[in-house]
């Protein structure tokens, strides 16, 4: 199955407020492939939210994926973000 993933910041702050934001963001999606071999279709980075469209090989892929994948970028991106308040969201199969 196919899924879409995102996360989006609270009160419409900012996840990226510069483009070595975007970079640290791939960088931590790199990492995390490394970990648990995940196929992404498609993704889309913007200030506030990012989308993934992912496609798993194994069960319990997308869930270790996605723990991976999600307390890092919130962590780093979070130090460089007074307010730090970000929550993830998470949609169901395609």
């Amino acid at each position: 199955m196919i899924y879409p993933a995102l996360n989006r910041a609270n009160f419409r702050s900012r996840l990226f407020r510069e483009t070595a934001h975007y970079e640290d963001f791939l960088g931590i999606v790199e990492a995390s492939l490394n970990f648990v071999p995940m196929r992404i279709l498609a993704y889309c980075l913007m200030p506030n939210h990012w989308h993934l469209v992912l496609y798993p090989r194994a069960d319990g892929d997308l869930s270790q994926f996605l723990r991976r994948l999600t307390p890092d970028p919130h962590a780093a991106l979070s130090r460089a973000h007074p307010d730090g308040r970000i929550r993830a969201r998470l949609s169901g199969p395609l």
